[in-house]
């Protein structure tokens, strides 16, 4: 008996030891495990169970320190008092293993029955062997569903929808989805007798549409069906598809539009698919596994928020989230870690966060007169996300509600499919820093930053450097591994940044243009004042640097000692002429005191394609041109050399 508690009490002894000998330890931490009791302390003897309860009972200042295993639930961080003492969310890595929020349930705690012996009106009769049926016990609508197959990959399962996912090339994300045969441009009614004659009937489910009209494959549109009709092969939405820009509505669906429908039960045939009623909270899963769910790893998700940060001086470190839900943004934000004050906050610290099967990762929007003063992200690891890896979202009415931004170090991929938004996004925010990301293989831009469009308010301090973006836009044309867009930016740098592999594709610029996509390396769309210097932007679909204008000036942008290789176009200074939203007052000053100087560009189609409404304000200066196909076209028409174009050159520039 006493050699027993002899050794418990050096088992204690030694862990106290180990514990306050960890990094951001405090005198005051708060001790979390699964095999904890939220009725202890919290203490290192007598642990709580939950990190909310850790951080219920923790005062500003304390650490919660987490020991590896999941936690199933939603972590709150609000304000408790007007303490600028900071509370601290670490987890304990010492073993090797993680500590994982996780916003699901497992399918082993759920009763299942064959849809076999139970019916299952709703389901094909070819598919109700392999369908298994539970009525779920929260109110929550899952999103993400995720199975985990025998060798350990997790795989998540796509909602009841036609035609069924197949992907071949994964630079062709929606090459077997069905094509429309609208002759005749629309905005909100589809045509596809092909399809839809014979197709169960669809209305109520979702539909998932690439434009092909206007924008040719550029905007997504998720949309409920409002109306099907296969006596004539029609869908007809709920709401317009086509681009709403500044009064001007576009046409969206053409022949070139391509399309899925989900959310059907009617259309649940495929192993691995599943269809939640949302009346009788029944949920349908046709498993990977082929056996009924309660002997399976299958993760069903029921929370959208993993991580809720309401309160300033927060720091999270070394915490794995997943399974998070991906709906209701419009509503109230979701995510992985969602950051929506009603007043202002500062000093926000997320390090080391690993996000995985989810919507967003990290969301940061303040509400109504909300602020944030200083988010530090660094090290962050973002994979397999239906939404952006990390979005944060200014007001356009308050130029102080988002400041002072770095994002450091972060590797994300296979982020936006299938709602194709940026990697990493930023609208309407002073002072940040997007430096050193690794962002590959995701559906839309790797990078994309917003100002206030016509608002007269100037963007200022940006500056994006030292990344690498690779295979970026792999589900929309028109698209750019780096974006800066609207409205007047200053002391804003895009520098030392690889950019490469951008992809463009859609089925549109492929059957209509007979090209493999349009994706740009860097795209300047409506902006003003940026400097482009240092970069390489190579094989890119489109242009590999494009400043472009349409309803906002595009003047004062500087393209300097960059490296344009192997793409349509090395630099181009373009205009929306003709397009019938273009601003005649934006069209008339485009490309005003801009500068392309000591470039390398190199096999591109074309080296320099340029189009400024006052040429003798342009400057090119000592750029390398290198086995272009062509050396330059000017206002559209080929020249042979620069020299040739009928500009009024400075006097230091010749």
């Amino acid at each position: 008996m006493r050699a027993w508690m002899y050794w418990i009490g050096t088992a204690l002894l030694l862990a106290a030891v180990f514990y306050i000998s960890l990094p951001h330890v405090s005198q005051n931490t708060i001790y979390v495990s699964p095999s904890g009791d939220n009725n202890n302390a919290g203490t290192i003897t007598r642990p709580v169970k939950t990190i909310q309860r850790g951080v219920d009972i923790a005062k500003p200042g304390d650490t919660v320190l987490i020991a590896p295993g999941l936690y199933r639930e939603t972590v709150s961080l609000s304000e408790k008092s007007r303490s600028v003492k900071p509370i601290r969310l670490y987890a304990d890595t010492s073993r090797q293993q993680h500590a994982i929020i996780t916003g699901s349930e497992p399918s082993s705690s759920l009763p299942w029955s064959p849809c076999s012996d139970a019916g299952c009106a709703a389901i094909p009769a070819d598919s109700r062997n392999h369908v298994y049926t539970t009525t779920l016990p929260w109110d929550e609508i899952p999103t993400i569903i995720t199975e985990t197959g025998k060798d350990g990959t997790v795989t998540r399962l796509p909602l009841a929808r036609n035609p069924n996912e197949q992907v071949s090339d994964p630079n062709k994300y929606h090459e077997f989805w069905w094509h429309a045969a609208s002759g005749s441009p629309s905005i909100n009614t589809l045509y596809d007798p092909a399809h839809l004659t014979h197709a169960p009937l669809m209305s109520g489910g979702r539909a998932f549409i690439i434009d092909g009209a206007d924008r040719c494959g550029t905007y997504m549109y998720i949309l409920p069906i409002k109306k099907h009709d296969p006596a004539s092969g029609t869908l007809e939405t709920v709401g317009p598809i086509g681009a709403l820009t500044y009064g001007h509505q576009e046409n969206g669906i053409s022949q070139y539009t391509t399309y899925y429908i989900d959310n059907v039960a009617s259309l649940l045939d495929t192993p691995g698919e599943w269809y939640f009623d949302q009346k009788t909270k029944s949920l349908y899963i046709w498993p990977l596994g082929n056996d009924n769910p309660k002997n399976l790893t299958i993760e069903i998700g029921r929370r959208e928020v993993g991580i809720n940060i309401n309160r300033s001086q927060v720091v999270v470190d070394n915490i794995r989230i997943q399974n998070i839900n991906d709906h209701g943004y419009f509503d109230y934000p979701t995510g992985a870690i969602v950051i929506a004050p009603h007043t202002a906050i500062d000093s926000v610290s997320l390090h080391r966060i690993h996000s995985a099967h989810s919507g967003y990762g990290i969301l940061a929007e303040p509400r109504g007169s909300g602020s944030i003063h200083g988010i530090t992200i660094t090290d962050a690891r973002m994979d397999t996300l239906s939404k952006g890896a990390i979005s944060l979202m200014g007001s356009i009415e308050n130029s102080q509600s988002i400041s002072n931004i770095r994002i450091d170090r972060s590797v994300i991929e296979k982020s936006g499919f299938p709602y194709g938004e940026a990697a990493v996004s930023v609208a309407r925010a002073s002072d940040v820093h997007i430096t050193r990301q690794t962002i590959r293989d995701v559906a839309s831009y790797g990078i994309h930053v917003g100002g206030y469009e016509k608002k007269p308010i100037v963007t200022k301090q940006i500056v994006i450097a030292d990344n690498i973006i690779e295979r970026s836009c792999q589900n929309s044309s028109g698209c750019a591994a780096l974006k800066i867009f609207g409205g007047q930016f200053s002391d804003t740098f895009i520098k030392n940044n690889t950019l490469r592999d951008t992809q463009g594709w859609s089925y549109c610029v492929e059957a209509r243009d007979k090209r493999n996509g349009f994706g740009m390396g860097v795209f300047i769309s409506n902006a003003s004042g940026i400097k482009v210097v240092h970069n390489q932007s190579i094989n890119n679909t489109g242009s590999a640097f494009l400043a472009f204008t349409r309803q906002m000036p595009a003047t004062d942008n500087i393209f300097y000692a960059n490296t344009a290789a192997n793409s349509l176009v090395g630099i181009a200074l373009e205009s929306g002429a003709g397009d019938a939203d273009t601003d005649p007052a934006a069209h008339a000053s485009r490309h005003n005191n801009s500068v392309i100087a000591r470039n390398t560009l190199t096999q591109n189609e074309t080296a320099l394609s340029i189009d400024p409404a006052s040429p003798q304000s342009l400057i090119i200066l000592g750029n390398t041109l290198i086995k272009n196909a062509t050396a330059l076209l000017f206002q559209g028409t080929p020249v042979v050399s620069p020299d040739d174009i009928p500009l009024q050159y400075p006097s230091w520039q010749r």
